[in-house]
C-alpha cells in the first residue's frame, strides 16, 4: 500500500542520509553495497 507522507519522509530523511553517505565516504570509502541497500529501500518504501 502506498502511503504519500510516509514516502515523502523517507524521501526527505533519506535525501538527509545520503548526503551524509556521501560526505564520509570522501574520508572513509564505502562499498557500493551501501549505497544500493539504501536505494532498494527507498524504492520499497515508494511502491
Amino acid at each position: 500500500m502506498h502511503n504519500p507522507a510516509l514516502s515523502e519522509l523517507y524521501h526527505d530523511s533519506s535525501s538527509g542520509v545520503c548526503s551524509q553517505l556521501r560526505h564520509t565516504s570522501t574520508i572513509h570509502p564505502r562499498r557500493p553495497s551501501v549505497f544500493d541497500r539504501h536505494i532498494e529501500r527507498q524504492a520499497a518504501v515508494e511502491q
